[in-house]
Protein backbone atom coordinates (compact mmCIF):
# COMPACT_ATOMS: atom_id res chain seq x y z
CA UNK A 1 0.00 0.00 0.00
CA UNK A 2 3.03 2.25 0.10
CA UNK A 3 2.80 2.84 -3.65
CA UNK A 4 -0.71 4.23 -3.17
CA UNK A 5 0.51 6.73 -0.58
CA UNK A 6 3.46 7.62 -2.79
CA UNK A 7 1.04 8.34 -5.63
CA UNK A 8 -0.84 10.88 -3.50
CA UNK A 9 2.28 12.47 -1.96
CA UNK A 10 2.99 15.13 -4.64
CA UNK A 11 -0.62 16.36 -4.58
CA UNK A 12 -0.61 16.53 -0.79
CA UNK A 13 2.71 18.38 -0.77
CA UNK A 14 1.54 20.86 -3.37
CA UNK A 15 -1.90 21.59 -1.91
CA UNK A 16 -1.43 20.94 1.79
CA UNK A 17 -4.48 18.71 1.68
CA UNK A 18 -5.12 16.35 4.55
CA UNK A 19 -4.38 12.68 4.06
CA UNK A 20 -7.01 10.30 5.37
CA UNK A 21 -6.52 6.59 5.10
CA UNK A 22 -9.07 3.81 5.14
CA UNK A 23 -7.88 0.40 6.26
CA UNK A 24 -8.28 -2.30 3.66
CA UNK A 25 -9.19 -5.89 4.40
CA UNK A 26 -7.92 -7.70 1.28
CA UNK A 27 -10.25 -10.59 2.09
CA UNK A 28 -13.31 -8.32 1.76
CA UNK A 29 -12.67 -5.66 -0.88
CA UNK A 30 -16.40 -5.05 -1.37
CA UNK A 31 -16.71 -3.96 2.29
CA UNK A 32 -13.71 -1.63 1.88
CA UNK A 33 -15.20 -0.09 -1.26
CA UNK A 34 -18.63 0.37 0.33
CA UNK A 35 -17.12 1.90 3.50
CA UNK A 36 -14.89 4.28 1.56
CA UNK A 37 -17.72 5.49 -0.67
CA UNK A 38 -20.04 5.93 2.33
CA UNK A 39 -17.40 8.03 4.11
CA UNK A 40 -16.82 10.23 1.08
CA UNK A 41 -20.53 10.79 0.58
CA UNK A 42 -21.34 11.45 4.25
CA UNK A 43 -18.26 13.40 5.34
CA UNK A 44 -17.33 15.27 2.14
CA UNK A 45 -20.50 15.80 0.09
CA UNK A 46 -20.04 18.81 -2.16
CA UNK A 47 -16.29 18.94 -1.60
CA UNK A 48 -13.44 17.97 -3.85
CA UNK A 49 -12.01 14.61 -2.83
CA UNK A 50 -9.18 12.66 -4.41
CA UNK A 51 -9.31 8.92 -3.89
CA UNK A 52 -6.15 6.97 -4.64
CA UNK A 53 -6.44 3.22 -4.66
CA UNK A 54 -5.55 0.13 -6.64
CA UNK A 55 -6.54 -0.97 -10.11
CA UNK A 56 -8.91 -3.62 -8.80
CA UNK A 57 -10.83 -1.24 -6.53
CA UNK A 58 -11.03 2.13 -8.31
CA UNK A 59 -13.77 1.10 -10.80
CA UNK A 60 -15.76 -0.36 -7.90
CA UNK A 61 -15.36 2.84 -5.87
CA UNK A 62 -16.61 4.88 -8.83
CA UNK A 63 -19.67 2.64 -8.98
CA UNK A 64 -20.33 2.97 -5.23
CA UNK A 65 -20.14 6.75 -5.56
CA UNK A 66 -23.20 6.51 -7.78
CA UNK A 67 -21.75 6.30 -11.26
CA UNK A 68 -21.55 3.51 -13.77
CA UNK A 69 -18.54 1.31 -13.06
CA UNK A 70 -15.63 2.42 -15.18
CA UNK A 71 -13.70 0.11 -17.44
CA UNK A 72 -11.12 -2.13 -15.78
CA UNK A 73 -7.68 -0.72 -15.15
CA UNK A 74 -4.80 -2.94 -16.18
CA UNK A 75 -2.19 -3.92 -13.60
CA UNK A 76 0.51 -2.01 -15.48
CA UNK A 77 -1.56 1.15 -16.11
CA UNK A 78 -0.78 4.03 -13.78
CA UNK A 79 -2.23 7.11 -15.46
CA UNK A 80 -5.96 6.45 -15.38
CA UNK A 81 -8.24 9.00 -13.76
CA UNK A 82 -11.98 8.93 -13.16
CA UNK A 83 -13.86 12.14 -12.36
CA UNK A 84 -17.14 11.77 -10.48
CA UNK A 85 -19.30 14.86 -10.08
Amino acid sequence: FRRTRDTAAPLIARTGAALKTVEVNPDDLRAYVADLAARVLSEHRGQTVVVVSHSNTVPLIVEQLGRRQGPPIGESEYGDLYVVV
